[in-house]
This record gives C-alpha cells, structure tokens and sequence, in this order.
C-alpha cells in the first residue's frame, strides 16, 4: 500500500479545458500541444518493464531446474545471479506500480511478492528453517503468504551469512523443491501484473488520470526508498536513530541492496525521460522536472561510487549523502505538485 504524501488522482487537474488543455492562469498544462503521444511511449514503458520481470523470472526458474539436476557451485552460483537479475527487473515494476490505481484487484498484489519492510518484525527465518527440517508436505506447510514471497526465495537461495560451501550442504531436495513453489507463486503475480499492463485501456484512456498515478507513485516510492532502503539501517530514522544495521536492508543475505537502491532511481529516471518531464514541462513545471533529473542521476552516480555493498558500508559518509539525495528528490517531487497545483493527502498505511 502506499504511504507518505498521495495525489487524490480524482481531484488532479481541477480547471482542464479538455484532456490535453489546461488553464494557464491555474498552473495547469497551459498549452493545447497533444500529450497523447507521450503517454503512448509511457504505457509502453510499462509494458516493457511487466515483460522483462516476468522473463527474468522465468530464466530463474530454468536456473532452479538445472541446479536441481546438478547441485554443485557453479550451478548454485548461476542461481543466485539470476536471483539478482529478477528483483531488480521486479524493482522497476514495483517503483513505477500503477496498477492498483486502475484496478482494486492489484491493491495487495506487491505486498504478496515481497515481504522485506513487514518481515523485519517476523521470525521468517525460523519459521523457514522448521519448514525445511519439518516432513509435512511442502504444499500445505507453506502455507502463509509471507513464505511463498521474492523474501522468502532470498533466504532459501542464500541462506543467511552462509558460504557457498556450507550452503551447498542445506541445499537438499526439500529446500529446491520449496524454492520453486515459492518461485512459481512470484511468478504467477508478476504474470498477472504484466497481462493487466499489456491488455487493459485503463493507462491510456486519460492523461489527467494516468499523470495523477504515476507522480502518486513516484512519492511513494522515495518515501520508502530513503525511508525504509537506507534510512532505517543506517540509522537515520527516528525508530533505528544511531544503530547501524544490517539486516534492516531490503536484500541483507544476497547482498543486493545498493543495486536495487540503484535500479529504483533509474526506473524512476526512465519515467521522467521517457514522457512524464514533457508533460510536467507541458504544465509550467520545466524548472521542477529537470531538479527531478537532476537528483536522479546524482543518487545513481552516488550509488555506483561505493566500492562495497551497502550491507558493508552504512557507517560510511557515502550513505548519509546517498539517504541526504533521496531526501531532496522526495522535496523535488513535491514542488513539482506545488507547481501543478495538485491536490494532495495524507494517508497512513503499513504495507509494504
């Protein structure tokens, strides 16, 4: 569910003249240019992103089944890359989501897939590790949710401060075979996400309406991703303030963190280029469209000059300015809806 700042994407665009005319003297799209065009190219954005999750998941899936076959570490290894090619294809679906704008049937969908900022409270874990050890059918003992999730799948692939040797070991019939149920029920909810995209009208019937969703989710987003990525275990936030911990961080086992830090800004990045600055620039907000720009490919840089995982670096001066980045991005999707005279709310919620 989303949380912090959320555009009520019924009352956006109060004053329009028609779908792609807009009430200068309100701050709103002042010309008359079409914006159709510019919402094609984003829908196919979308698109793009479902169909690359959903293949990238499928290829982890044909690395299971041949890691099944032939358990040794080059196989186990090949595993767990694709493990970190499919969150981070699912990390720029989960960044831009706006499917659960358009359809009620998506509003818990990427609270099922993944359970990183919810399980920090929970005994995944160990309840994992009785599962595993436990002679109850695996259809029935996973039973929950939270242990059919990309969360869960982490922990079965790389276990925790395990090396690959010692993993090796735990890797036995049981723990495949629950990986690929875990696996083939992330699978089933990123199909349904990418059929929802590539055949339902919804995303391109109104500029108004689509522009609403996708800046809603982009605050969003920088929310959690200064918030819950970084804040929370560098102990930025009030909740964790001065303790620095690891296992706070979305992807701690694999280590993947600071990539999916990354990939989020540039799903965001790819957003704003591909047609939501032109729209935002449309609205008298050139000047708040290019801060945006700005300070996403400040966090990227940023990211990509740490010479060790975040996991390894959150006392470092690097992830205070990383957590400081993100804090001017979310200011900078702020006065971007200042600027087109949004209305906002606030809505609390604890998903993830």
């Amino acid at each position: 569910m989303k949380i912090a700042t959320l555009i009520v994407a019924a009352m956006l665009f109060v004053g329009c003249n028609g779908e792609n005319s807009y009430d200068g003297a309100n701050g709103l799209l002042s010309t008359k240019a079409p914006l159709n065009a510019e919402l094609s190219s984003l829908y196919k954005l979308y698109k793009s992103d479902a169909n690359a999750s959903v293949s990238a998941l499928e290829e982890l899936q044909s690395s299971l089944e041949i890691f099944e076959i032939s358990a040794n570490e080059a196989s186990l290894s090949a595993l767990q890359e694709g493990f970190k090619e499919a969150v981070l294809a699912h990390k720029r679906v989960e960044a831009l989501f706006v499917a659960d704008e358009f359809s009620d049937d998506f509003l818990d969908t990427l609270g099922y897939m993944e359970y990183f900022h919810v399980g920090k409270n929970s005994d995944m874990i160990g309840e994992l590790d009785a599962i595993f050890a436990a002679s109850t059918p695996l259809s029935s003992a996973l039973y929950k949710n939270a242990n059919k999730s990309i969360t869960s799948l982490e922990y079965t692939l790389f276990g925790e401060d395990e090396n690959t040797s010692t993993l090796l070991l735990k890797m036995d019939a049981r723990r495949i075979e629950a990986a690929g149920i875990m696996l083939a029920r992330v699978i089933s909810h990123a199909k349904s996400i990418r059929d929802f995209y590539n055949n339902d009208a919804s995303f391109e019937a109104s500029v108004k309406v689509s522009s609403a969703a996708m800046i809603n989710q982009l605050i969003d987003s920088a929310y959690k991703l200064k918030e819950w990525r970084v804040g929370e275990a560098a102990g930025l936030v009030v909740k964790y303030a001065g303790a620095t911990d690891a296992k706070l961080l979305e992807y701690y086992k694999s280590q993947n963190s600071l990539e999916a830090i990354k990939t989020i800004a540039q799903a965001h990045q790819s957003l704003m280029q591909t047609g939501l600055s032109a729209i935002a620039t449309s609205a008298n907000a050139a000047s708040e469209a290019e801060a945006i720009e700005n300070s996403l490919a400040s966090i990227i840089t940023l990211c990509e000059s740490f010479e060790a995982p975040l996991e390894q670096s959150l006392g470092d001066a690097k992830t205070t300015q990383l957590y400081n980045a993100i804090n001017v991005l979310q200011q900078n999707y702020i006065a971007l809806i200042n600027s087109m005279k949004f209305t906002q709310k606030i809505i609390e919620a604890d998903g993830d």
